[in-house]
């Protein structure tokens, strides 16, 4: 949801700035700019935060569901006696089958890497 509302704001101040340049009105060119500005701010705040306070961690676990989306496959793996469920790219993802047990590096909902064991 958040991913959907940052790229109406990038939409909307390149709109407003195209919009200001074409016009030539200063005041909406420098609008468009300023969302513009404002949303790589908080984006860049919310990646490094991500970076800096969430760890990667390893570990194995038995692909128990693949399901496959237009840009990504979210994928289960049992770990024991916990499930662990992510995201995986889609060149990743499809080297995973279920049942197959595998060697994960993950942070947060991320899978950084998948190698089979």
């Amino acid at each position: 949801m958040l991913e959907r509302v940052g790229g109406i704001a990038v939409l909307a101040g390149l709109i407003i700035s195209v919009a200001g340049s074409v016009i030539e009105n200063q005041d909406l060119k420098i609008t468009g700019v300023l969302i513009l500005l404002i949303t790589a701010t908080v984006a860049g705040y919310r990646f490094l935060k991500f970076q800096l306070t969430t760890p990667s961690t390893d570990f194995v676990g038995i692909c128990i569901e693949r399901k496959r989306l237009s840009s990504y496959y979210v994928l289960s793996f049992r770990t024991g006696g916990e499930i662990y469920s992510g995201r995986a790219s889609l060149k990743m993802g499809e080297g995973v089958k279920i049942g197959e047990r595998v060697r994960l590096k993950v942070k947060g909902p991320v899978i950084l890497e998948i190698d089979k064991t």
